[in-house]
């Protein structure tokens, strides 16, 4: 089993921009992933098992 790694939420706010621009540009998907992360607290996988359920509820 692999060892799990700490990791600490990014507090700068310019980090925080800076990631959302490079973001936005790129993928509107992943743009979307990190503003829901950034504004609920949820993890990825959370947010991802989110989705997996709400497509499935809509199908």
């Amino acid at each position: 089993m692999a060892k799990r790694k700490t990791v600490e939420p990014i507090r700068d706010r310019e980090k925080i921009k800076d990631i959302s621009s490079y973001l936005r540009a790129g993928s509107e998907s992943n743009y979307i992933l990190f503003m829901l992360g950034l504004h609920t607290g949820l993890r990825i996988s959370d947010l991802l098992n989110t989705l997996d359920i709400l497509i499935l509820i809509k199908h």
